[in-house]
């Protein structure tokens, strides 16, 4: 979060500071530039275009070399990309920090939570300060992002916490690999205690374990030891079939495992 402290005011969307007229495509252009500093780059290239040659967001980003397009595509998507243009454009103060709230929770709903914690970071620090054209329901803007940036820090009230864990839970169970291993684990849960239950009722012998719910407990004890390796290693397969590397140390199964 260092690159989100660097927000200064200075950044806000408004006019009358020294450094001149300010603009939502000037702040757009410091948080990715903060976001560029948490990957160990922090050239501002961006803002400078913004400043110093009056280009808005799209242009600079335009005139950007091979080496700084390819550094800040590993950071946003071309989709995410296209929106922060849309919204650079945003002159009304209030509707651009609105705008810019709602992109933060369609990112902490989907799988960037440091880029969302980047961006409300930026609205609550910013709105705090006193400039020139802060918008006048600066308040609530700066209280509903501090809201969202503690929820996703683990602090604060604890219905935006639940709230958020329960988007990450939801989120992993419908990923497609996770749902595939769910599919074989089922699979193979069931068909071991099957296996097992058949062998333990044809046994001619009659003890605890061969008959009733001794013998149903014990079939689905060993089902379920055959459950977890096979939802661990049709998880990572999958994963690495994807083109996702897997850590295949001993260690890092194990924890799995476990």
């Amino acid at each position: 979060m260092s690159g989100a402290a660097s927000l200064a005011p200075r950044q806000a969307l408004g006019r009358g500071t020294e450094e001149g007229p300010l603009s939502s495509a000037g702040i757009l252009a410091g948080m990715l530039e903060a976001a560029a500093a948490g990957e160990g780059e922090a050239r501002p290239v961006l803002s400078r275009r913004i400043r110093e040659e009056g280009m808005d967001l799209r242009q600079a980003y335009s005139a950007l070399s091979a080496s700084e397009h390819d550094r800040f595509s590993r950071l946003v998507s071309p989709e995410l990309l296209e929106e922060i243009f849309s919204l650079s454009q945003e002159l009304d103060p209030s509707l651009f920090y609105q705008g810019l709230h709602a992109l933060g929770l369609r990112l902490s709903r989907g799988s960037r939570p440091e880029l969302a914690m980047l961006f409300f970071s930026g609205i609550a620090q910013t709105l705090e300060q006193d400039f020139p054209g802060r918008p006048a329901d600066h308040a609530a803007l700066s209280s509903r992002a501090r809201r969202e940036l503690d929820a996703l820090m683990g602090r604060g009230a604890i219905a935006p916490r639940v709230e958020h864990l329960l988007r990450g839970v939801a989120r992993e169970a419908s990923h497609p690999v996770m749902l595939a291993s769910m599919g074989v684990a089922g699979f193979a849960f069931s068909t071991v205690r099957m296996g097992m239950l058949s062998r333990l009722l044809a046994s001619s012998s009659g003890g605890a374990f061969t008959r009733g719910f001794g013998a149903r407990a014990l079939a689905s004890t060993v089902g379920f030891a055959a459950e977890v390796p096979a939802f661990v290693f049709s998880g990572r397969g999958l994963n690495e079939a994807l083109g996702l590397r897997q850590d295949w140390s001993l260690g890092a199964v194990g924890r799995d495992l476990a």
